[in-house]
């Protein structure tokens, strides 16, 4: 009795094929599979039979999830213990249609970050190396910015103003007083002001934090234009993966899209830190001051991990 079983055929009956033509129609029909999950009547068209979720092909039986998994591994280059993790979400429909658009995108108009650093948030910091997680929303939208970490821009690339005012913070709570002239109060010279050259986070990253924005790609000029698109999704699965399956993180929220992001996160098991969001507009409101960073690193001492080195 033949049930949940998709049968390739043709005219003269079922086709022989050498495995990579298979593997190639196996791609093609996981895409039609995708689109048809919901359809309970047989269609006949193009030479195929839908009967359900499974495939039968080439005297094999083949399981949609097992399908669609083998076709996105070769699209998605994405770390091993990440995707791991992820591969739920490889293997679902809406991460298709948010592929497709994405592609769509990429091929129509310009869109940061270049296609190779999409994932590299995740690349460079593995799932069980993360001891820090900051959130942003999109990538920077301007020409030679975005390189897939969120706050950060390639070597060169001047600061933009939520960088600056997150190192302006750094120096705060790590710069080292200046020399105090003798009857000076030191009270009324600060800190020393000198801040990092380069908006590289790529060390940080290298470090253990995780620099993940909410959504992954953005058209040029055009802030936000691939949210709601499926990235969220995809990166609240990778936050609900942290927060489930690891202890003892620190999540650094800024602003409300990061803060509404403390539903998935059980304080019992990791630190969260909440304030305002770098920007100009609001850094005046609780960025600065927040000692998130030298309140960061007390807590991963106080559990035997190395500190990160900030500056």
């Amino acid at each position: 009795m033949l049930h949940n079983v998709l049968i390739v055929q043709s005219r003269k009956g079922l086709l022989h094929l050498f495995d990579t033509f298979a593997y190639h129609l196996i791609s093609i029909i996981s895409n039609h599979l995708i689109k048809k999950k919901k359809e309970k009547k047989i269609k006949r068209g193009a030479g195929f039979v839908f009967l359900g979720k499974c495939v039968y092909l080439c005297g094999a039986l083949f399981d949609k999830s097992e399908i669609i998994r083998k076709r996105f591994a070769m699209q998605v280059k994405i770390e091993e213990s990440w995707r791991q993790q992820l591969q739920p979400q490889f293997d679902s429909a809406y991460f298709e249609i948010l592929t497709n658009f994405v592609r769509r995108a990429y091929q129509t108009t310009t869109c940061y970050p270049p296609g190779r650093f999409i994932f590299e948030a995740f690349n460079r910091t593995p799932f069980d190396k993360v001891k820090v997680v900051i959130l942003g929303q999109d990538p920077y939208h301007e020409p030679g910015q975005a390189h897939g970490l969120c706050f950060s821009v390639q070597p060169g690339i001047a600061l933009p103003p939520s960088l600056l005012n997150i190192y302006k913070e750094l120096v705060n709570e790590f710069g080292q007083p200046p020399m105090v002239m003798p009857g000076a109060d030191p009270r009324s010279v600060g800190r020393a002001t000198a801040l990092p050259n380069s908006g590289d986070l790529s060390a940080w990253a290298d470090q253990g934090v995780l620099l993940l924005n909410t959504s992954l790609t953005v058209q040029r000029g055009m802030a936000n234009s691939h949210s709601g698109k499926g990235w969220e999704t995809f990166t609240d699965a990778a936050i609900k993966a942290l927060a489930n399956n690891r202890s003892n993180i620190v999540f650094l929220l800024w602003g409300r899209n990061a803060r509404n992001k403390k539903v998935f996160i059980d304080g019992r098991k990791h630190c969260v830190l909440e304030c305002a969001h770098p920007s100009p507009l609001s850094a005046y409101n609780g960025f600065f001051g927040c000692n998130h960073f030298a309140l960061c690193n007390n807590y991963l001492q106080q559990h035997g991990m190395t500190p990160i080195q900030w500056l």
